[in-house]
Protein backbone atom coordinates (compact mmCIF):
# COMPACT_ATOMS: atom_id res chain seq x y z
CA UNK A 1 0.00 0.00 0.00
CA UNK A 2 1.49 3.70 -1.26
CA UNK A 3 0.26 6.12 1.33
CA UNK A 4 -1.45 9.05 -0.39
CA UNK A 5 1.01 11.81 1.51
CA UNK A 6 4.64 11.33 2.33
CA UNK A 7 3.97 12.79 5.80
CA UNK A 8 2.93 8.68 6.55
CA UNK A 9 6.39 7.72 5.24
CA UNK A 10 9.87 9.26 6.67
CA UNK A 11 12.62 7.87 6.86
CA UNK A 12 15.19 7.44 9.94
CA UNK A 13 18.96 8.80 10.04
CA UNK A 14 19.83 5.41 8.38
CA UNK A 15 17.43 5.60 5.90
CA UNK A 16 14.73 2.68 7.47
CA UNK A 17 11.47 4.21 7.82
CA UNK A 18 10.39 5.80 10.89
CA UNK A 19 7.45 3.34 11.82
CA UNK A 20 9.94 0.61 11.69
CA UNK A 21 12.49 2.73 14.16
CA UNK A 22 9.98 3.10 16.38
CA UNK A 23 9.25 -0.55 17.06
CA UNK A 24 12.42 -1.11 17.67
CA UNK A 25 12.68 1.27 20.16
CA UNK A 26 9.22 -0.20 21.39
CA UNK A 27 10.60 -3.56 21.53
CA UNK A 28 13.48 -2.41 22.97
CA UNK A 29 11.46 -0.83 25.85
CA UNK A 30 10.83 -4.42 27.62
CA UNK A 31 11.79 -4.44 31.25
CA UNK A 32 14.82 -5.97 31.83
CA UNK A 33 15.74 -6.90 27.77
CA UNK A 34 19.30 -5.85 28.30
CA UNK A 35 19.65 -8.11 31.31
CA UNK A 36 18.50 -10.81 29.16
CA UNK A 37 20.66 -10.06 26.15
CA UNK A 38 23.56 -10.52 28.47
CA UNK A 39 22.66 -13.35 30.76
CA UNK A 40 24.86 -15.78 28.41
CA UNK A 41 28.27 -13.43 27.12
CA UNK A 42 30.86 -14.79 29.05
CA UNK A 43 32.90 -12.32 31.52
CA UNK A 44 36.26 -13.34 33.03
CA UNK A 45 36.46 -11.64 36.52
CA UNK A 46 39.76 -11.43 38.03
CA UNK A 47 41.00 -10.17 41.67
CA UNK A 48 44.59 -8.69 41.72
CA UNK A 49 46.13 -9.43 45.22
CA UNK A 50 49.26 -7.41 43.82
CA UNK A 51 51.84 -7.09 41.26
CA UNK A 52 55.26 -7.48 41.10
CA UNK A 53 58.30 -7.01 38.61
CA UNK A 54 60.87 -9.56 38.36
CA UNK A 55 64.30 -9.92 36.73
CA UNK A 56 65.20 -13.01 35.38
CA UNK A 57 67.61 -13.70 37.85
CA UNK A 58 64.87 -12.97 40.76
CA UNK A 59 62.65 -15.26 38.60
CA UNK A 60 65.20 -18.05 39.10
CA UNK A 61 65.65 -17.21 43.11
CA UNK A 62 62.43 -17.40 43.64
CA UNK A 63 60.22 -20.17 41.54
CA UNK A 64 61.34 -22.63 44.43
CA UNK A 65 58.96 -24.30 46.93
CA UNK A 66 58.32 -22.29 49.96
CA UNK A 67 59.62 -19.21 48.68
CA UNK A 68 57.71 -16.12 49.13
CA UNK A 69 57.56 -13.51 46.62
CA UNK A 70 56.76 -9.40 47.70
CA UNK A 71 53.76 -8.11 46.18
CA UNK A 72 53.12 -4.14 45.82
CA UNK A 73 49.78 -4.17 48.03
CA UNK A 74 50.46 -3.64 52.02
CA UNK A 75 48.04 -5.38 54.34
CA UNK A 76 44.80 -4.56 54.10
CA UNK A 77 44.93 -2.00 51.30
CA UNK A 78 41.94 -2.75 48.71
CA UNK A 79 41.96 -5.51 46.39
CA UNK A 80 41.31 -4.43 42.42
CA UNK A 81 38.64 -6.65 40.94
CA UNK A 82 38.92 -6.63 36.99
CA UNK A 83 36.20 -7.56 34.41
CA UNK A 84 37.92 -8.69 31.03
CA UNK A 85 40.57 -6.57 32.20
CA UNK A 86 39.01 -3.38 32.92
CA UNK A 87 38.78 -2.37 36.78
CA UNK A 88 35.32 -2.24 38.01
CA UNK A 89 35.76 -2.29 41.29
CA UNK A 90 37.91 -2.45 44.96
CA UNK A 91 37.45 -5.05 47.24
CA UNK A 92 38.66 -6.77 50.40
CA UNK A 93 38.98 -10.11 51.07
CA UNK A 94 37.12 -12.49 53.44
CA UNK A 95 37.31 -15.87 54.71
CA UNK A 96 34.42 -18.00 53.59
CA UNK A 97 34.55 -21.59 55.19
CA UNK A 98 37.70 -22.83 53.63
CA UNK A 99 37.61 -20.68 50.84
CA UNK A 100 38.43 -17.22 50.13
CA UNK A 101 36.16 -14.59 48.29
CA UNK A 102 35.74 -10.70 47.72
CA UNK A 103 33.67 -8.19 49.82
CA UNK A 104 32.94 -5.36 47.36
CA UNK A 105 33.52 -1.62 49.21
CA UNK A 106 33.65 0.33 46.12
CA UNK A 107 32.48 0.46 42.53
CA UNK A 108 34.29 2.47 40.46
CA UNK A 109 32.38 5.09 37.55
CA UNK A 110 33.88 3.02 34.44
CA UNK A 111 37.47 5.12 34.21
CA UNK A 112 40.35 2.74 33.53
CA UNK A 113 42.80 2.94 36.92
Amino acid sequence: MVPEDDSEMVDGADGAPAAAANDVAAANSEPHSFEKLLADVPFQVTVELGRVRLSLREIGQHLTPGAVIPLSKVTGESLDIRINDRLVARGEAVAIGERYGVRMVEILDGVDQ
